[in-house]
């Protein structure tokens, strides 16, 4: 097979590198990186999805012998992963919340917007930004904008992806709790802190896959599938139809040509620049960032000992710079005023306690990794560890109940009469078998939770008291999209495609022997159908802007 490895999580075989097969180079490697996360699976099998973002900008050249040196030095990608055992949650310090909160709520309408187009949605009449962590968020209200904020930018990006299906894109462009929770998720994807072994569902029965809760992303939902895998997270962040074709940032840094920026999307470049950390640093990280200790990139994305804000508007200028500018130096300088940066940025240590799990997020987490373990002893999934351990005490059970058995079951049968070892069999597996009584404390437990929700549901404020003309007024402005939409899928399609059929009809064309065009009319007067069409489009075209009540049902 050569330097083929066979990767049994998604059945393909990886293409290994000569220098990863060296066994000295690879264990040291390891060492100085162990301190920072145990792991159990293999390095061969984290390679995602047979899909490696690893570009060739990592060859820096030869003649920066520092360069190379210092590159041994960053942190793995395996590494960077987060990995716990199957049913631990991760916390707010696990997933940097406070860094991806600050990170998502930037005000800073920065970046250019390309999907005006893209989505069949009706704008609201008044636009405003509007990030993911706001309570009203809604796409209908800044999808028409000239440009975006970080939030709204990488949010229609993901909505773009070809594998994106339509219920998911609804829910991104109209649900705020599955905006945020999807953006938060693609990011850490996007980073590499998670990867495609990691799954969200508590009935999930994968060997290959371990299950985690997110309280700090779950526990105001009632959904139990309301945070996407990570590997239809990784499809869909690697299926984007606009800015996705591969991207040299080695040679867009040598010919930095002015008026000319980088063809690519915010996904795309995310990829790229955590592929290139090496590159980052020298020429951005060492250049434009000041801090007492030598920094990384990584330590921009990963590292809880740093303010959030100062990181999360490092990584928002370094996106800023790239997407939207030459990266010039006068392009640059302008950046960082923007940014409110004279000449560097200041990069703090923190001195305030950052991601703290509440204690309702606490028990929500534990509460889930009872559940797992409560499922997979039903299912008969248990853990290696754990099902060592459930084995070891079915031994001794068994051996109690051979202890206590008669003497005369217990001597050894004639070998003429097979009969009573079989049976003698048969009942120390029954007794084995017995089912063990319900726990009542498990069913009192249930009926607390159900109890708590209806408590929940009662108390809940569904909205306030509204007098009849406002209740109106409210109703008519939001059958608004309604009409427009009807007035997309129903009239106009009406109008443009069924009409034909009753004029072919009425000129004749219908019901003769003559050649059938590919459009399923008959005869030579299918130009002229096409010539009325056409017309009726136009036309169309001339009354979009007459008043609204056009197109109203009575």
């Amino acid at each position: 097979m050569g330097n083929r490895v066979y990767d049994p999580i998604h059945d393909v075989f990886q293409v290994q590198d000569p220098e990863e097969t060296n066994g000295s180079q690879r264990s040291n490697y390891q060492v100085e990186d162990s301190h920072e996360v145990q792991s159990s699976i293999p390095a061969t099998m984290d390679d995602d999805d047979g899909e490696s973002t690893q570009s060739e900008d990592n060859s820096v050249p030869a003649q920066h012998e520092g360069v190379s040196k210092k590159r041994l030095k960053e942190p793995s990608k395996y590494v960077r992963h987060l990995k716990k055992p199957d049913g631990e949650f991760f916390n707010r310090k696990d997933i940097q919340f406070q860094f991806l909160h600050d990170l998502f709520s930037d005000q800073k309408q920065l970046f250019t917007n390309t999907f005006k187009s893209t989505f069949n949605i009706t704008p609201a009449e008044n636009s405003e930004a509007l990030n993911v962590t706001d309570e009203s968020y809604v796409a209908r209200k800044f999808i028409s904008n000239d440009k975006l904020t970080f939030s709204e930018y990488y949010l229609l990006t993901i909505a773009s992806s070809t594998k994106c299906s339509k219920i998911l894109r609804d829910k991104l462009l109209f649900d705020r709790n599955v905006a945020f929770s999807t953006c938060v998720l693609s990011l850490l994807v996007n980073t590499g802190r998670l990867n495609t072994t990691i799954n969200f569902f508590l009935e999930m029965t994968s060997q290959l896959r371990t299950f985690h809760s997110i309280p700090c992303l779950q526990r105001d939902t009632r959904d139990p599938k309301s945070l996407q895998d990570t590997p239809r997270l990784k499809s869909i962040l690697k299926n984007l139809p606009q800015g996705n074709e591969n991207v040299s940032l080695t040679q867009f840094y040598e010919t930095r040509t002015p008026g000319e920026k980088l063809d690519c999307n915010p996904v795309n470049l995310i990829f790229n620049l955590c592929d290139n950390v090496t590159l980052i640093n020298l020429k951005l990280i060492n250049e434009y960032v000041s801090s007492k200790s030598q920094l990384s990139f990584f330590d921009i994305l990963d590292n809880p000992n740093y303010d959030p804000m100062q990181r999360a508007q490092i990584f928002l200028w370094i996106l800023y710079i790239h997407l939207e500018t030459d990266m010039t130096e006068p392009a640059i300088q302008e950046s960082l005023r923007i940014f409110g940066v004279h000449d560097r940025f200041e990069l703090d240590m923190s001195l305030d306690q950052y991601d703290v799990d509440t204690p309702e997020e606490v028990r929500f987490g534990e509460e889930q990794r009872e559940k797992r373990l409560e499922f997979l002893k039903k299912n008969n999934r248990l853990p290696h560890d754990a099902a060592n351990q459930n084995e070891a005490h079915r031994t001794s059970m068994e051996q109690t109940k051979v202890e206590d058995t008669p003497m005369e079951e217990s001597q050894p049968p004639d070998t003429e009469k097979p009969g009573p070892k079989r049976k003698k069999r048969k009942m120390v597996a029954t007794v084995v078998s017995t089912p063990t009584p319900r726990d009542e404390s498990v069913d009192e437990k249930r009926r607390d939770e159900v109890n708590e929700l209806i408590e929940q549901d009662r108390l809940e404020e569904v909205a306030s008291d509204l007098t009849q003309e406002q209740l109106l007024k409210d109703l008519q402005s939001a059958q608004l999209s309604a009409r427009h939409k009807r007035e997309e899928l129903g009239l106009v399609k009406l109008f443009n495609e069924f009409e034909d059929v009753t004029m072919a009809t009425v000129i004749g064309v219908r019901g003769k022997k003559r050649k059938k065009f590919s459009d399923g009319v008959l005869g030579f007067e299918t130009d002229f159908i096409r010539t009325l069409n056409g017309a009726k489009q136009v036309m169309l075209m001339n009354r979009r802007d007459v008043e609204e009540d056009l197109f109203r049902f009575e």
